[in-house]
């Protein structure tokens, strides 16, 4: 059983809601799929819901001088150099435009923050589950039809465009083209393992629980390129032990307490109780370290004036579900006993550790600040003493399918494949080693958008040809 329609996007996140508000705007046909329950379970929900924008009312109001000069700037450190600079032309020439647009459609900003990857504030926030809520509302008041619980399974190429196959015998023929919103690969092992091997011993997966790289797996096998793998990377803040969790339809729960109990002085042990890595690196790089363990996970151990100071400063390294949740012992010896750490292990960590702070000396493992070159160093020597199991997580994989500036998604021989779109976190080349706070939600919202559009225009061109 088949269906026809101008646009088959194929994922109800924020991409594909604005693909397919954008598309049935404009005058097309569309189709929306989603193989999970709803919309409020993919990645927008489960994110900090910032966008990144540049040079907006807001920005001014708040007296913030931003330009795409500085955004471009800060592209370019924060990617590595790899950022594709025609990618970060495309998300400029789009970016103010989509953000009235999203405002129109009553998307609410309510101020300007600072993010990581940026050196002026362009963090326009507002929340992961309106954002939905608001793009849903717009979707049905243009009697949109998106489908739930409809798993794309194949993707084949025929005479009048592209064939979605579904569940059953379902599918639906594209007549202008498929836009894949699918999101990214974090949650299936087997793709990472491929992709960006070692990161399948990832213990903890945030994100979308729609995240396993169908879209990639429906592209590759139209011979779609990839890119951006290196750049796919763990961080380091989260509960090791939580249990898994399922999410709800109200609201997508994180339940993994932040414990980056190292950025206020304490110090990470493997299950041996060694130290392994020097604390005052990023985070994505102590992950990677930690991923090398035979355990995939450390305890970051602290003692009661790091808790002290985690409690009277309100810090978001550590919350109280983190202090709550953390052993505890009125010695070493004891701490060490609950996390099964071997006690004398523990206690010539900790002592060597005092010892190089009380002298002024850089640490056994070279650190020399608490985080990022910032904060002084100091003995562990407050009793009673905590340990805050930790581990890798990985929520966002920000790489995949190689687009050119219609966001066509392009073959291995650098030719783009007509009528293939891509939008989202599937999107590989606009982020580079490492993402600006902001710029992914943002990308799927113009990209998106760009999507529609290209296709309204050659569908127009085509019917002014005939």
């Amino acid at each position: 059983m088949s269906q026809a329609a101008d646009v088959v996007v194929v994922g109800a996140g924020c991409a594909g809601l604005c693909a397919a508000v954008e598309a049935a705007e404009l005058g097309l046909s569309v189709v929306v799929v989603e193989k999970l329950e709803s919309s409020l379970l993919n990645s927008t929900v489960a994110s900090g819901g910032y966008f990144a924008f540049v040079d907006t009312d807001l920005q001014r109001r708040q007296r913030i001088l931003d330009s795409e000069t500085a955004f471009r700037r800060d592209m370019a450190m924060t990617g590595g150099g790899k950022s594709d600079p025609a990618l970060v032309d495309l998300f400029l020439e789009h970016q103010l435009d989509t953000y009235y647009w999203l405002q129109e459609r009553g998307v609410n900003f309510s101020q300007v923050e600072m993010g990581i990857g940026m050196n002026v504030p362009r963090c326009h926030a507002s929340d992961g589950q309106r954002i939905v809520e608001m793009l849903l509302r717009a979707a049905r008041k243009l009697k949109l039809d998106i489908r739930y619980r409809w798993p794309a399974k194949s993707l084949t190429r025929d005479g009048n465009g592209f064939s979605v196959s579904g569940p059953g015998d379902e599918a639906l023929c594209a007549r202008g083209g498929v836009i894949l919103a699918t999101g990214g690969f974090s949650r299936n092992p087997s793709l990472l393992a491929r992709l960006a091997p070692g990161l399948e011993r990832v213990r903890i997966i945030d994100g979308g629980l729609g995240s396993n790289g169908d879209g990639i797996a429906m592209a590759e096998a139209l011979g779609a390129q990839l890119c951006s793998m290196e750049s796919v990377k763990p961080n380091f803040y989260a509960y090791a032990f939580r249990e898994e969790r399922q999410g709800a339809l109200e609201r997508f729960h994180h339940d993994a307490p932040v414990g980056m109990v190292y950025h206020l002085g304490g110090i990470l042990v493997t299950q041996s109780g060694r130290r392994y890595v020097r604390e005052d690196i990023n985070a994505k790089s102590i992950a990677l370290a930690t991923l090398k363990l035979p355990e995939a996970m450390s305890w970051g151990i602290y003692d009661d004036s790091v808790r002290r100071r985690a409690a009277e400063e309100k810090t978001i390294y550590i919350n109280p579900l983190a202090l709550e949740k953390s052993l505890r012992g009125d010695s070493l010896e004891g701490l060490a006993q609950l996390a099964n750490i071997p006690p004398d292990a523990l206690v010539e960590t900790v002592n060597a550790y005092n010892a190089a702070c009380r002298a002024g000396q850089a640490d056994p493992m070279g650190r020399e600040y608490q985080t990022a070159k910032v904060g002084k160093l100091f003995a562990l020597e407050s009793p009673p003493y905590f340990a805050f199991a930790t581990a890798p997580n990985l929520a966002t994989t920000f790489s995949g399918v190689r687009i050119n500036t219609q966001v066509e998604i392009l073959n291995r021989d650098g030719k783009a494949i007509e009528g293939l779109y891509a939008c989202g976190e599937l999107v590989g080349g606009f982020h580079g080693m490492n993402f600006m706070t902001g710029a992914g939600l943002s990308q799927a919202a113009i990209f998106a958008r760009v999507a529609a559009q290209h296709i309204a225009k050659s569908r127009s061109e085509l019917q002014r040809g005939s």
